[in-house]
């Protein structure tokens, strides 16, 4: 499927496997706002009921950063009159679009240059891999402001990266540069900037190379810490398909496996 879904504010390129999101807001930092959130959660919709229509999901930022975080309106209650609740509710819908964005059954890479702060971390977190440029700066800086980071952080960072170091950067609100996140394993790689790109499309060479339902079920397996009887029942439905037929049968032949995705 080709073509380009554009909004204002979030740019969804549909290059064969490889699907393009980019946020677009480079005047504000492509800090994130209601629209965008929208248009992740149409895009995480769209993906998991079809998860034939790409292999791969690359996520980056229009102009010099990633994303410099949320949109501090709805935070403290723009829009909703200061009515706690309203926003109470508007943050665990945010979670669960994030939620969504994670459960994609495909790989997800978050591109990061500059920063990726707050909201635009956690949207990264979100993600499979992430790969930073050298001048990337990362951090969650929410207690400076008298709040957390509530959309997906203080779940997924101390199972990325240990509860210690997660407690270093979400109590402390320091940003730390890729070279130190690489070191914590917060990213999967630190490049330079102009060598991000080619980084990007070496890894979503590798990925769309692999069997498609081996890589969803071994993601969703990982994600939901799956107990070793359930592995057992997804390992039996994939060896049952014509792609575990057709790795066999590449292996033997010693050539390239074809894989369909069935």
């Amino acid at each position: 499927m080709g073509g380009q879904n554009n909004s204002q504010e979030l740019i969804i390129k549909k290059d064969g496997p490889v699907w393009r999101v980019i946020l677009n807001r480079p005047e504000k930092k492509n800090a994130i706002n209601d629209e965008m959130f929208a248009a992740l959660k149409r895009l995480a919709e769209e993906i998991t009921s079809d998860p034939n229509l790409c292999r791969v999901v690359v996520f980056s930022g229009a102009g010099d950063v990633f994303c410099s975080g949320g949109d501090l309106k709805t935070l403290m209650g723009g829009g909703y009159g200061g009515d706690i609740s309203a926003v109470r509710n508007e943050f665990r819908g945010l979670q669960r679009i994030l939620d969504q964005v994670e459960g994609m059954p495909v790989p997800t890479i978050a591109a990061i240059h500059g920063y990726a702060l707050g909201a635009g971390l956690q949207l990264a977190l979100a993600c499979d891999f992430r790969i930073a440029a050298e001048d990337a700066m990362l951090g969650l800086p929410d207690v400076k402001n008298g709040f957390i980071p509530g959309i997906g952080a203080t779940t997924r960072l101390p199972r990325l990266i240990g509860l210690a170091r997660a407690k270093e950067l979400l109590l402390m609100g320091t940003n730390i540069d890729a070279k130190k996140a690489l070191d914590f394993g917060l990213v999967n790689a630190a490049v330079p900037l102009d060598e991000l790109e080619p980084a990007v499309e070496e890894w979503c060479s590798r990925l769309i190379r692999r069997a498609p339902m081996a890589v969803a079920a071994g993601k969703y397996l990982l994600n939901t810490w799956a107990d070793l009887e359930e592995t057992a029942d997804v390992q039996m439905k994939l060896l049952s398909s014509e792609d575990a037929k057709e790795g066999v049968t590449a292996f033997f032949e010693r050539r390239a496996p074809v894989f369909k995705g069935k």
